[in-house]
C-alpha cells in the first residue's frame, strides 16, 4: 500500500466504515489495525505491528454536501440545478444554499440565496433549481454553491459544503 517508510516517517490512512457489515444502528466495539501482517518488512521490533481502540459513537450530527450540476444558460436569468445531500446521522432543517459568481473563498460575489425548509433526514437528498436574476453580463462566470455558508447547522464536516457548477455561463448584454 505504501512504498518505503523511512525511520521517523508517519503515514495516515483513512478507512471507510460500512454500516451494512453490522446490525443497523450498531457500531463495532473495537477497531483493530495491523501493519505488515505478512512479516515482509525487516523491523527491529515486530511486537508493535497491531493496535486496538474502542469505538466511541460521538454525537449524531448532520453532514450537508452540495452538488451543483450544469447551469442552464437561459440568459438573462440562468437556472442553477443543485442537489443537497445529508450524509450525516441527524436531520437538518432550514438550511441555506448560497450561490456565488466565482469561488467564494477567492472573493466570489453572491448571486442568490435560498432557504430549504427540510427536514432533510440522514441519508436523504434534496434536488432543486434556482433561477438567478441579475446575473452579471458580459462575463464568463463559474457558479459556486455553498450549503450552510454561515455554519448555522452543527455538522460532522464543514469542509464538504461547497461545489462548482459543471459548466461556466456567459450572458451577453447585447446581441450575440
Amino acid at each position: 500500500m505504501v512504498g518505503a517508510l523511512e525511520p521517523g516517517d508517519v503515514v495516515f490512512v483513512t478507512v471507510s466504515y460500512d454500516s451494512a457489515n453490522n446490525a443497523p444502528g450498531v457500531l463495532p466495539d473495537l477497531v483493530r489495525v495491523v501493519v505488515d501482517d505478512t512479516g515482509l518488512a525487516r523491523e527491529c521490533e515486530e511486537g508493535n505491528n497491531s493496535a486496538e481502540k474502542e469505538v466511541a459513537a460521538g454525537l449524531e450530527l448532520a453532514d450537508l454536501t452540495i452538488d451543483v450540476g450544469a447551469v442552464a444558460p437561459s440568459c438573462p436569468s440562468p437556472v442553477v440545478s443543485a442537489v443537497v445531500q445529508n450524509i450525516g446521522s441527524a436531520p437538518a432543517s432550514n438550511y441555506v444554499v448560497r450561490l456565488y459568481a466565482g469561488d467564494p473563498s477567492s472573493g466570489g460575489t453572491v448571486l442568490a440565496e435560498v432557504t430549504r425548509p427540510g427536514p432533510l433526514g440522514a441519508g436523504a437528498s434534496d434536488a432543486f433549481d434556482v433561477t438567478v436574476t441579475g446575473f452579471p453580463q458580459d462575463r464568463t462566470i463559474t457558479v459556486f454553491g455553498v450549503v450552510d455558508p454561515d455554519n448555522a447547522i452543527a455538522e460532522c464536516n464543514d469542509g464538504n459544503n461547497s461545489d462548482a457548477a459543471d459548466n461556466s455561463v456567459r450572458c451577453n448584454s447585447g446581441p450575440d
